[in-house]
């Protein structure tokens, strides 16, 4: 039983070591990493592609081809322009968070036009949307950079947490196998 233990808070241990190393390096090297999944998704879509295309030839389906054609031209773009997933995913969450902000101006009027007293909150929280929306979609590969290192910072602090946690368990852990030690 100990050993099981053992090796969970090893296995625990050596996990939250690697969180905290993808973390910090989401933090710090942000742009890098967007490369590196864009490159990533890149070579995954040609090589579906391939495989629709090999599929192609053995069944003579034209959606195969068509598939396999249209997943090896993306993925090479993806590769060659990495750039451009960074670009699109931002724009797309900027024009989401623009619609969601007018649509919480909507409900602002509205509960102005009743006299509630929480039409200012609403009509702030609208303003804040379309400004983020609106900087996205202006500004997507900083919006990118900036998102990367937000949930790098938020992986790393978690790591920091389970490093703590586990810790505190295996020495409690520990104190309680020699209790029981101690009784045998």
């Amino acid at each position: 039983m100990r050993d099981i233990f053992n090796n969970y808070f090893k296995i625990s241990f050596a996990s939250s070591i690697l969180y905290l190393v993808f973390g910090l390096l989401l933090f710090f090297n942000p742009s890098g990493v967007i490369v590196t999944i864009s490159v990533i998704i890149g070579a995954i879509s040609m090589i579906f592609g391939i495989f629709d295309i090999i599929m192609y030839t053995k069944t003579n389906s034209r959606t195969a081809l068509t598939l396999g054609a249209f997943s090896f031209v993306a993925g090479l773009i993806l590769c060659l322009n990495t750039n451009i997933l960074a670009t699109i995913i931002p724009m797309i969450i900027g024009v989401a968070l623009i619609m969601q902000g007018v649509k919480k101006l909507e409900f602002a009027a509205s509960f102005k036009e009743k006299n509630s007293d929480s039409w200012l909150y609403l009509f702030i929280a609208a303003a804040l949307t379309i400004i983020v929306g609106i900087i996205l979609f202006i500004n997507p590969i900083l919006g990118a950079v900036v998102t990367t290192q937000i949930v790098g910072a938020f992986i790393a602090i978690y790591a920091i947490i389970d490093v703590i946690d586990n810790a505190v368990i295996k020495k409690k852990y520990d104190n309680v196998i020699k209790v029981i030690d101690e009784v045998k």
